[in-house]
This record gives structure tokens, sequence and C-alpha cells, in this order.
């Protein structure tokens, strides 16, 4: 579920979500119940294969050390294949920040109040 772009006479990659400096984007279809991580570990396989030069991520910083960024994104992902709950709060973290980005301002008893219903 990403769509990656990868120019090859100069190895520039477009990653979207699929692999940033230090990680990836959240996994939505694993919330869902369908087995995605072994999506996600296929991805980072086909990126290596590029051997890209240079990644343009969907968030963060271009950059290059792309073995570093792959190892990164690789023990992420480990854990998360370990501990689903831990992939499951991270989303809950960046799902939360998002609705934050939207209001700006909110006051907590608000906040609570939306979040409630997803117990």
């Amino acid at each position: 579920h990403s769509v990656v772009l990868f120019e090859p006479r100069h190895r520039v990659l477009l990653s979207a979500d699929a692999l940033w400096e230090n990680g990836f984007g959240v996994v939505f279809p694993e919330l869902e119940g369908e087995h995605a991580f072994e999506d996600v570990a296929a991805t980072l396989d086909l990126i290596a294969g590029l051997a890209p030069r240079t990644v343009v991520p969907g968030h963060g910083s271009v950059f290059t050390d792309v073995e570093r960024a792959l190892g990164a994104a690789r023990r992420r992902l480990d854990g998360f294949v370990r501990a689903p709950e831990r992939h499951a709060l991270y989303a809950a973290k960046v799902l939360i920040k998002y609705k934050l980005l939207e209001w700006q301002s909110v006051p907590l008893a608000r906040l609570h109040a939306w979040a409630e219903p997803t117990r």
C-alpha cells in the first residue's frame, strides 16, 4: 500500500512513507487485521535492490545513507512483528498528532472526549 518512484540514471528514490531516514509510516492494513508487515519487508527488499543513492522521503529531510536507513527500518519492523501492540500504540500516537495539527489548539477535555469512544 505504498507507491515509490525511482529514477535509475541518478538513482533517486521518492519513497513516500515506505522509507524514512529513521523508519517508515504506519502500516494501516495491519491495524485492520491484514498481515501487512510482510509487505513492508518486501518493499524494503525492493528498495535495497534498487540501490538508490538519494532518497526523498514523504516526511523528513532528503538523505543519502540508505543502508543505515534500511537497517533502522528493518529493526523497527522486527520490533513491530515481535510486539504488534507497539505498532498499534505508534499508530494511535500518529492519529492523535494529526488530529491535534488539525485543531491547532484544543482544551484537554475535548481531546479526551474525542478519544474516549475509540477504547
